[in-house]
């Protein structure tokens, strides 16, 4: 997803800056902005990451695995329970 956004004219090179990036696009809907990126755990291989997004209360976890040319958000996310 990193490299899709870049090749758009972003220069994102962490998760954390992905998410805020998309959380742009509240913005542009007239929603909030307002995130919280949470790194819950992170390897060179593997993050774990808890995103709340301020306005709607959104919520959920985010479990990404790198391989070797790109970070992948796996199955294992889970948006908060209603």
């Amino acid at each position: 997803m990193l490299a899709e956004l870049n090749q758009n004219g972003l220069a994102l090179t962490t998760c954390e800056e992905m998410i805020q990036a998309t959380s742009e696009l509240y913005r542009a809907t007239g929603q909030s902005a307002d995130v919280d990126v949470q790194v819950q755990s992170e390897t060179a291989t593997d993050a774990t990451l808890f995103v709340t997004y301020g306005a709607s209360g959104d919520c959920g976890t985010v479990v990404m695995h790198r391989d070797a040319a790109s970070w992948i958000i796996t199955d294992e996310s889970r948006e908060c329970a209603r």
